[in-house]
């Protein structure tokens, strides 16, 4: 978390800490939707929800 930028695979404990009803196939959706990358790059978007 230090850089700022996040991937899915680094974000899906914090979603699943959450949102423990979703599956894996539904928090990656999440992700998708929100943040436009399915993890292969950084999303820019977790600046304002980390608060950085």
């Amino acid at each position: 978390m230090e850089s700022g930028n996040m991937n899915f695979g680094q974000m899906k404990p914090f979603m699943k800490e959450m949102h423990p009803e979703l599956s894996n196939e539904r928090l990656l959706e999440r992700y998708k939707e929100m943040h436009g990358t399915a993890g292969s790059a950084n999303s820019h978007n977790f600046k304002g929800m980390m608060g950085k």
